[in-house]
């Protein structure tokens, strides 16, 4: 299987609106609903077949651009006008891999939404959404799934000026090493504003629909292994719910280990490291030097009696930061080099096939669905 050649005949964008079932808070907004934008693209190959893929991403507020002066609305228009650059751009475009077709356009794209004072990171959200797309179309003409035709390097992923810096990595020796995980970690958000427990919440907020709302209810029903918390930047607000969180998490292993009969943990992490979490702090508290960041503090919780977060640091898997990450680290792999490390560098710094990030949470809040 090569890499076809191909032409966007047409991008079909339209929106649709969803609700949370629960609030979710991050940073300085708190998330009830929202309008997700999906984008259907029509492709030609080379060999006059026709395909379409689609691709869906929430248009969501001070998430790409957390400039407190912009209202929710014109965050979403910011997304949109993404998306309209993008599609002008590629609709243009010459026949070519669906890389180049990317990698081609990114420039122009910057520079144009540069004109329009939109930040890079927005920009890149209307090439992400459309590489998805066409991704989905070749991959369906192909009749292959993502990861047969990532191994394949279907989309053509090759040295290119827009990733100048990996020189001539051979992707396609890379992409073929690669296999699909046959088990992933979900890994569960709790958010700003979360009950951690039946106490948080007032009489007659529960929303009453079978699926569990507190975290206490979450790690009994779903059992998760990795966690991701929000925090504040009020160290003592902080410190006070993250250790009423230890305090759940800790109350949930012990609880699984005695539903095993002590044979193990029901593939929790083990003890002493107890729970993965990373830690997640508003971009504008992560560069505060005049603090050590909560975790490392000793905290006194309301149910943890004086809980140690301490024996956290060496839980923590990272503290978080914006990922732009290439569909191939959907995929495990076992290359081995010297170049393997340069090109996750480079990955984590935001060069790829798709470069914006999206705004789902594993185990969190996607719209209209189970969280």
């Amino acid at each position: 299987m090569t890499a076809p050649r191909i032409t966007l005949e047409d991008v079909h964008a339209f929106e649709w609106p969803f609700r949370l079932r629960l609030p979710f808070r991050f940073g300085v907004i708190t998330v009830t609903h929202g309008r997700q934008a999906v984008v259907v693209a029509r492709v030609r190959l080379e060999n006059g077949r026709v395909a379409e893929g689609m691709a869906a991403e929430t248009l969501a507020a001070k998430w790409f651009d957390k400039d407190p002066a912009l209202t929710d609305a014109q965050n979403e228009h910011q997304l949109r006008r993404a998306i309209e650059i993008a599609r002008n751009t590629y609709l243009t475009a010459e026949p070519r891999t669906p890389f180049a077709l990317f990698a081609d356009s990114y420039a122009a794209i910057l520079a144009q939404a540069a004109t329009e004072r939109l930040p890079p990171l927005v920009a890149g959200f209307g090439p992400a959404l459309l590489d998805r797309a066409v991704l989905d179309a070749v991959l369906r003409a192909h009749g292959v799934s993502f990861a047969t035709g990532m191994r394949a390097n279907v989309a053509g992923i090759g040295p290119h000026p827009a990733i100048a810096d990996l020189g001539s990595f051979d992707w396609n020796s890379f992409l073929a090493s690669l296999s699909p995980r046959p088990r992933i970690a979900a890994r569960h958000t709790v958010g700003l504003v979360d009950p951690i427990t039946a106490a948080d919440q007032p009489a007659g907020t529960r929303v009453e629909d079978g699926l569990p709302e507190t975290l206490e209810e979450v790690c009994a029903s779903y059992r998760h292994g990795y966690f991701k918390l929000k925090v504040g930047g009020d160290v003592a607000a902080d410190v006070d719910r993250l250790s009423r969180i230890a305090a759940v998490l800790d109350r949930a292993l012990r609880a699984a280990a005695e539903q095993a009969g002590g044979r193990g943990n029901l593939h929790l992490p083990p003890l002493p490291r107890r729970h993965r979490r990373a830690l997640s702090e508003p971009a504008r508290h992560r560069h505060a030097r005049h603090r050590r960041p909560p975790v490392d503090r000793q905290g006194a919780g309301a149910q943890g009696g004086g809980f140690p977060l301490r024996p956290w640091r060496q839980a923590r898997c990272r503290r978080h930061r914006p990922v732009l990450q290439l569909p191939l680290l959907a995929l495990q792999h076992e290359h081995r080099g010297a170049d393997r490390g340069d090109v996750h560098r480079r990955v984590r710094r935001g060069a790829g096939f798709h470069r914006a990030g999206g705004a789902g949470r594993a185990g969190g809040r996607a719209p209209m669905t189970a969280r």
